[in-house]
């Protein structure tokens, strides 16, 4: 039986990462890049070839690879 506590404070920590990553989302996606005349994009696309997220338990490796796919889609 998990007590009150401990249940309360594990929903409590999975809708605040829930929240940090849909944060990444918004800042990234909610507003278009706007970039100076001139401007040449000096990524390619497929050329690091991104991975599927291997589903790893750590929070970070998740986030990470959030951030670097919703920062390609705003660029591309």
């Amino acid at each position: 039986m998990v007590t009150p506590g401990i249940a309360e404070t594990d929903e409590y920590h999975h809708k605040a990462m829930i929240e940090r990553l849909m944060g990444n989302f918004r800042e990234r996606l909610g507003q278009p890049y706007v970039f100076p005349n001139g401007f040449k994009q000096s990524i390619k696309l497929d050329s690091q070839g991104e991975k599927k997220y291997s589903g790893t338990p750590k929070f970070k490796d998740l986030e990470t690879w959030l951030v670097m796919v919703t920062n390609r889609f705003a660029l591309s």
